[in-house]
């Protein structure tokens, strides 16, 4: 679901808006200890995401841009498929090590903010400077979740990845832009 206002007046323009997001995920795979036995995991999330554009017009050729936000971005599959990796060389080993995705996993989440200048030099050229900043609450990190469990006198260590701690991305964005013609 997702709601915008759109704004504009002689010397600016932009827009709000409101994203809702809801995520229901499953994954049917075979079980990593009993093989012929097909297992299920379930996981959902939401999120409301706001976000605000706007333009200035600061002379005919110049012009301000601001946006914050806050976004989501789902984890790829492979961090999400529970299907077990086992090596087959572990044959009559003591403990056996696998691998795995997680269903579980929520997506990296973030607010960000950015303000900029561009400066069009002539109707076919750009020079701009952007300073940006992302919040990130957490990254997933491979093999961040271990366990094990015991059957018929094997132990398997199960390896999954998990939710780590987030970061601050701060930087700053430069581009120029000129067209020739030949």
């Amino acid at each position: 679901m997702y709601v915008q206002g759109d704004f504009s007046g002689d010397d600016y323009r932009g827009n709000l808006g409101l994203r809702y997001v809801a995520t229901d995920t499953s994954a049917d795979y075979y079980g990593y200890i009993d093989t012929s036995k097909i297992e299920t995991e379930k996981s959902d999330y939401s999120d409301w995401l706001p976000s605000f554009n706007l333009a200035l017009n600061l002379s005919e050729n110049v012009i301000l841009r601001m946006s914050a936000a806050k976004v989501i971005s789902r984890p790829n599959y492979t961090f999400l498929n529970p299907a077990a990796n086992i090596p087959s060389s572990n044959s009559g080993a003591a403990s056996i090590n696998i691998t795995r995705g997680s269903i579980k996993l929520d997506p990296y989440r973030a607010t960000q903010a950015d303000i900029g200048v561009e400066w069009y030099f002539n109707e076919e050229s750009l020079l701009s400077a952007t300073l940006f900043n992302k919040d990130i609450r957490s990254f997933i990190v491979p093999g961040a979740n271990e366990s094990r469990i015991q059957a018929n006198g094997t132990t398997y260590i199960v390896s999954e990845p998990g939710q780590g701690l987030g970061g601050e991305l701060q930087g700053v964005e430069a581009q120029y832009l000129s067209l020739i013609h030949i």
